[in-house]
């Protein structure tokens, strides 16, 4: 899950060894993390919240270089164990395999640190797996698009009261009995399979005697791929949110099952399912997955170029998905893309970021005033002044400036977002059109500012 993936040892066996710990709990919590330690922070408050207290957290490190382990210390919990792999492993394997090793629980469960717990979720999944005899639980998970999209996937929570060959529970949702792992065998390197290791996870366990549902929603996902660049961005506000209203009674949760109605009445819910990867080679998900949470790099050092002049790009670059819709053809101005369902759309270019630079965007239509009103652009994550113009020919220029000398990003190329609310064309009364759209852009233009000639915006 980290930064650089490495060829090499297994990760999980280059942990130092654990020292002697008193009696053994009923629950391991494996959380895997990468230098996420504000987000850390907050799913172990959520364990710590649990009414089910008979645990131990390990807290696993993909060999971590920022303040993480400072963050766990500073709870004082004798229960909180942290573990830092020496090798970078790059995928959330290594911990929970180093994790496994290390837990001495008779349950295991699993948390994504970025993902919250309701207070209720070790005691209903032991108690369901326990009742049903089986090897594994799973909790009632909620997993949020990102946010402005209004789009939700439930997990946990099955049609007829089972588990099918086709659903797929996330590991924040599961539980199994430890000694399940040594009869399915542990989490596979994603490289070296088509599917995600989580579902390949999922999948042995389910294979191995099922598994039993709480019936309760007791998880809260904030999927990090579904929102672009996280890693680099590091915004905690939905779990904050998320852990202070758990933390203020039950009522959160009815709310979002609320929530969840409204989005099955819209058409914006779906049951997360096992991806198709009948046509992918080994490891392709896993490298999508690690470009989209900004973990990895999107252009090589070798694909990047020097700004030398003004230079006009499209958006065919940009993937399709929540941020941008797909390309469209204008009579008069040709190709251009609505921004998406989220209220963040990303642009990235290979245009190595060495100097100042004038960005001009232009914008063909609007949805709502405020869309257009209220837009604001943001590099490398951060705001950046915005300014609006009317063109003579109707379209609308937004600019900004890029200052490298600004940039705390690690990221040596240009990297973009456009902020800008978002409706459906069907709920204002414009057209039938059930997509959430933002404004309309054609093209993105950046000027080398180092000759103080940024040039005026064409027409």
């Amino acid at each position: 899950m980290g930064q650089h993936a490495r060829d090499g040892p297994d990760p999980a066996s280059m942990v130092t060894p654990a020292p002697a710990l008193g009696p053994s709990p009923m629950v391991s919590v494996i959380i895997a993390t990468f230098n996420w330690s504000a987000a850390l922070s907050l799913a172990i408050r959520s364990v710590l919240g649990q009414t089910l207290q008979a645990f131990e957290i390990l807290v696993v490190g993909d060999a971590c270089t920022d303040d993480s382990e400072a963050v766990v210390a500073a709870f004082g919990d004798a229960r909180i164990r942290w573990l830092n792999l020496a090798q970078n492993s790059g995928s959330k394997y290594g911990p929970n395999n180093a994790g496994l090793n290390a837990a001495r629980g008779e349950w295991i469960a699993y948390l994504g640190h970025d993902d919250i717990w309701a207070p209720r979720h070790l005691d209903s999944t032991v108690r369901a797996a326990r009742a049903a005899g089986a090897q594994a639980g799973v909790g009632g998970l909620i997993m949020y698009g990102p946010p402005g999209s209004e789009v939700i996937h439930t997990a946990g929570i099955f049609a007829e009261g089972r588990c099918s060959d086709s659903d797929f529970v996330p590991p924040s949702a599961l539980v199994h009995r430890r000694a399940l792992a040594d009869q399915i065998g542990r989490w596979t390197d994603p490289r070296l399979i088509r599917l995600p290791t989580d579902c390949d996870f999922f999948q042995r366990v389910r294979a191995a005697g099922g598994v039993a549902p709480s019936n309760e929603v007791t998880v809260f996902k904030f999927n990090a791929a579904a929102r672009r660049n996280a890693y680099q961005i590091k915004s905690t506000r939905e779990q904050e949110q998320c852990l202070a209203a758990l933390q203020g009674g039950d009522r959160y949760v009815a709310k979002a099952l609320t929530g969840v109605l409204a989005a099955a009445a819209a058409g914006r819910w779906r049951t997360i399912r096992l991806p198709e990867t009948e046509n992918l080679q080994p490891g392709e998900i896993f490298r999508v997955n690690r470009v989209a949470k900004g973990v990895e790099l999107r252009f090589p050092p070798d694909q990047l170029r020097n700004l030398t002049q003004r230079e006009r790009f499209g958006l065919e670059r940009e993937p399709i998905g929540v941020e941008w819709w797909e390309m469209e053809d204008h009579p008069q101005f040709g190709a251009f893309r609505w921004t998406g369902a989220g209220e963040r759309s990303t642009i990235e270019l290979p245009i190595r970021l060495d100097r100042r630079m004038a960005v001009r965007i232009c914008v063909l239509a609007t949805m709502l005033d405020q869309s257009i009103r209220d837009l604001t652009l943001e590099a490398h994550g951060a705001a950046i002044p915005t300014r609006l113009a009317r063109a003579a020919n109707g379209t609308w220029i937004v600019s900004g400036e890029i200052n490298p000398s600004d940039q705390e990003s690690f990221v040596p190329y240009v990297q973009l977002a456009i902020r800008a609310a978002a409706a459906r064309p069907a709920d204002i009364g414009a057209n039938d059109d059930q997509r959430r759209l933002g404004v309309a852009v054609s093209w993105i233009e950046l000027v080398p500012l180092d000759r103080g000639d940024a040039g005026e915006a064409p027409g």
